[in-house]
């Protein structure tokens, strides 16, 4: 599992690298820090074509895969890590089904659902930059405002929590008016290795993964500018 996890931050630094050769600076040291933007654009043509997304802010959070991982560690706001230890357990939901481990919260669901719709929560964990890039597998750069991709989530995102784990499920509608549920995820990870929790866009698979549903709902819902490798173009879109 830890060569697994490994595998996949070094190929995040990959993608990092290949940013600063196109957008930003080629000798630029990349963030290793969670709290901090993982790019910077500093190219003139791109900040110019990009400036109706972002006139003047220039960070840029990154996201390339299936899997968008929001924040790894404790969130206060939604887990007491201490009562959760304190009441960690492992049984099964009902006789026959597999075991899960399941502590206490320690927090009040309105508390959590109030967190949930909240600026300054998305802003503290999520927001790393002016601008959110995906990096998709045709080459493209897709970005979007991350003040509009957090608003989006508050306005549109519904909360409900799973009795049995403790998971926090985020689901959204899309245009056509589908509920596509399981979006974002809020949940402890059991492994050695881990053992805290994780918020992001994870689990599934090919076309249901949740990274890439949660970015086909921003392209949906806010605009958006793509930058293909291919053409060296740009497509702005404006729904």
């Amino acid at each position: 599992m830890k060569k697994i996890a490994s595998m996949v931050k070094n190929r995040g630094h990959k993608h990092e690298v290949l940013f600063n050769n196109i957008f930003g600076n080629p000798d630029a040291n990349l963030s290793y820090t969670k709290n901090k933007p993982d790019c910077l654009i500093t190219s003139a043509y791109h900040k110019d074509e990009l400036k109706s997304l972002s006139p003047t802010g220039h960070d840029v959070s990154l996201k390339a895969g299936n899997t968008w991982q929001i924040h790894l560690g404790e969130i206060q706001e939604l887990t007491d890590f201490a009562f959760w230890n304190k009441t960690l357990e492992r049984r099964a939901p009902a006789p026959g089904l597999r075991p899960i481990t399941r502590g206490g919260h320690g927090v009040s669901w309105d508390s959590q659902k109030n967190a949930l719709r909240s600026n300054g929560f998305w802003a503290k964990y999520f927001r790393k930059g002016d601008l959110l890039c995906y990096y998709d597998k045709a080459c493209n750069w897709t970005f979007f405002n991350m003040d509009q991709v957090i608003s989006f989530i508050i306005e549109f995102g519904t909360w409900r929590m799973i009795q049995a784990s403790g998971r926090i499920k985020g689901d959204f509608f899309n245009t056509s008016g589908v509920l596509l549920q399981g979006i974002i995820t809020y949940e402890y990870r059991s492994e050695s290795h881990k053992r805290t929790f994780v918020l992001g866009a994870h689990g599934g698979v090919g076309e249901s993964a949740n990274g890439l549903r949660l970015f086909k709902l921003l392209q949906e819902k806010i605009p958006s500018s793509t930058f293909s490798t291919k053409t060296q173009t740009y497509i702005h879109s404006h729904p």
